[in-house]
């Protein structure tokens, strides 16, 4: 198997609900690095870079960046933000690094996307890595 990957920045504000720091309102410059396996075609590419770019942009950066990523049950925010022109993005879940990631990573695959991980930097130094759990029946 071959792999190649292509790393990506964007900007998004979040905050989680549970978190006596991150509750405030906040955001970060995200790195977002995506893997895609697969085997070489007749001109020895996994997939074109430029080909990853466009899909990984298209389904997931493009919607993210400069966007308010909010948790739907945040009952503070959920009322006040769709009375804005803010560019939100609703999640079942809190945003969370980890959530994040598998939530991108479901995006790309169901984009169609041969995704092997995704890793997902909140800060320089603060990395969440999603890789989906093996198949145990090697299906």
């Amino acid at each position: 198997m071959y792999t190649v990957t292509k790393r990506f920045t964007f900007d998004m504000g979040h905050r989680l609900t549970f978190h006596s720091r991150c509750y405030n309102l906040h955001g970060h410059t995200y790195t977002l690095e995506v893997t895609v396996a697969g085997a070489l075609d007749a001109h020895g590419f996994v997939m074109d870079f430029s080909e990853v770019k466009r899909r990984v942009k298209g389904l997931v950066v493009d919607r993210l960046d400069h966007a308010f990523a909010c948790f739907r049950d945040d009952t503070t925010l959920a009322e006040f933000l769709p009375s804005t022109d803010f560019r939100v993005e609703w999640f079942d879940f809190e945003t969370t690094a980890e959530n994040m990631a598998r939530w991108i990573y479901e995006t790309l695959r169901d984009g169609e996307l041969d995704v092997l991980k995704v890793r997902l930097w909140e800060t320089p130094n603060s990395v969440a890595t999603y890789l989906p759990d093996p198949d145990p029946n090697g299906t």
